[in-house]
C-alpha cells in the first residue's frame, strides 16, 4: 500500500505540472491563431483594405481657411516599417472657384516627392482624402490634384479613396448579388452573357435591393442638378446610336440611381472606340482622343449628389478602350458574388489592375467616394 501511495503521488505532480504547462500553451497558441486569421479576413468596420495592402501609405486632409480664404493640404506620409511618425507635408492652393484645376504649393517648397520611402512601392499604395465641408461641393480631381503635385512617376499607384464625412446614414446593407445596368442598348446587348443573363429592367429592378447599379455614360449638367445620361449620345463617333425601344429615360438622376438602395452605384464614361493607348503623362484618355467630353466634373458633382442621398460608394471609371469594357463587367460579376461583395475598395483594386494595362494616368481619374460610417480610414 504506501509503495502504490508512494508512486501515486509523483504521477499526480506530473500531471498537475503537464496541466499548467498545456493548457496555457494551448490558449496561447489559440489566440495567435485567431489574431494571424483576423489579420487575413478584416471586417468592414475595422477597416479592411483592399488586396495588394501594402507598408506604405499616405494621407491627405484636404481644409479651407476661412480666414485667409485659401485651401490647405496637410499630407502625411507613413511607413509602417520604419519605427517613426509619419512625414507630414503643408500645403495650400487658391480655395476661389474656377474653372481649371487648383495647383498646391507645398510649404517652404517642400514637396512629398522628396521623401525616401518612394523607393521602396513595390504595388499599388492607399491613400484616404478627406475633404472639408466646405470644398466637399466642389468637383476638383482631388487624386488627379495631389498626383500631380507629387511630381513623382509612382503617385497614380496610390489608390486614393475619399471617405465622406457629413452625417448621412448610408443604405442599410443586403445580401443582393443583383446588378442593375444602365447603358445604351447596345452595351446592354455586348454585356449580356458577362452578366450571364439579360440585365432587368429598371422597373423591375427597383423593386428589391441591387449590389451594384453599373452605369454607363455621360454626365450632364441639368436645370435640376447633374444627371447621367445613357442614351449613346456621348459623340464617340460619327456611327448614330439608335435609342428606340428603351423602357428606362435616357437622363438619369440621383432618385432613379439611387432606387434599389444599391451598396455601389459605378458611374462609367462610355468606351472609347477606337483604343488609344498613348497620352500625355497629364492626360486621361477622355482627353486625348479627339471628340470625347472629358466629363469628370460633371460626375464628380454627381458623385457627391448620390453620397448625401445616403449611397455607401460611388466608383467613378474615366474612359477606357472599348476593348475593356468586357473585363470591367466580369470584374463586376464576379465581385458581386464574393466574400468580400460588401467593400467597393476591393473591387477598385481589380479595376485598377484590370486597366493597368492602359496607363497610370487612366488610374488617377479613378475615383472612389466611401461613407465613413460604412467604412473606416
Amino acid at each position: 500500500m504506501s509503495l502504490s501511495g508512494s508512486s501515486g503521488a509523483p504521477a499526480f505532480l506530473v500531471l498537475v505540472l503537464v496541466l499548467l504547462i498545456v493548457v496555457p500553451a494551448a490558449a496561447i497558441l489559440a489566440t495567435l491563431t485567431r489574431r494571424r486569421y483576423s489579420r487575413h479576413r478584416p471586417s468592414l468596420q475595422e477597416g479592411a483594405t483592399a488586396p495588394g495592402s501594402s507598408p506604405l501609405s499616405i494621407e491627405a486632409v484636404i481644409d479651407y481657411d476661412r480666414r485667409a480664404g485659401i485651401g490647405q493640404v496637410s499630407l502625411t506620409l507613413r511607413d509602417r516599417s520604419v519605427k517613426k511618425a509619419g512625414n507630414v507635408y503643408r500645403g495650400t492652393f487658391p480655395a476661389a472657384e474656377s474653372d481649371g484645376r487648383p495647383e498646391v504649393t507645398w510649404t517652404d517648397h517642400a514637396s512629398p516627392a522628396s521623401a525616401s520611402w518612394w523607393h521602396r512601392v513595390a504595388g499599388d499604395v492607399p491613400g484616404t482624402i478627406q475633404v472639408a465641408d466646405e470644398l466637399f461641393r466642389a468637383a476638383q480631381p482631388w487624386e488627379r490634384i495631389l498626383n500631380e503635385s507629387l511630381t513623382h512617376p509612382e503617385a497614380d499607384l496610390i489608390e486614393w479613396t475619399r471617405y465622406v464625412r457629413r452625417g448621412v446614414d448610408p443604405f442599410p446593407a443586403n445580401s443582393s448579388t443583383a446588378v442593375a445596368l444602365d447603358a445604351a442598348d447596345e452595351w446592354r446587348r455586348y454585356l449580356t452573357e458577362v452578366y450571364q443573363s439579360a440585365p432587368p429592367e429598371p422597373a423591375k429592378a427597383d423593386r428589391s435591393a441591387i449590389r451594384v447599379r453599373h452605369v454607363i455614360g455621360r454626365a450632364v449638367t441639368t436645370s435640376a442638378g447633374p444627371q447621367i445620361d445613357v442614351g449613346g449620345s456621348a459623340g464617340l463617333s460619327d456611327r448614330s446610336r439608335s435609342s428606340a425601344g428603351r423602357q428606362e429615360p435616357a437622363l438619369l438622376d440621383t432618385e432613379y440611381l439611387t432606387r434599389g438602395k444599391p451598396a455601389l452605384v459605378v458611374l462609367q464614361a462610355e468606351p472609347a472606340e477606337n483604343p488609344v493607348l498613348q497620352a500625355e503623362p497629364s492626360e486621361s484618355l477622355a482627353r486625348s482622343v479627339p471628340g470625347v467630353v472629358d466629363d469628370q466634373p460633371e460626375k464628380l458633382a454627381l458623385a457627391a449628389d448620390l453620397m448625401e442621398a445616403g449611397t455607401p460608394a460611388v466608383l467613378i471609371l474615366p474612359v477606357v478602350p472599348g476593348d475593356r469594357l468586357e473585363a470591367i463587367a466580369g470584374a463586376i460579376h464576379r465581385h458581386v458574388n464574393s466574400r468580400r461583395a460588401e467593400d467597393a475598395r476591393v473591387l477598385r483594386h481589380e479595376l485598377r489592375e484590370t486597366l493597368g494595362g492602359v496607363g497610370n494616368d487612366v488610374l488617377g481619374d479613378v475615383v472612389l467616394f466611401a461613407n465613413v460610417k460604412r467604412y473606416s480610414p
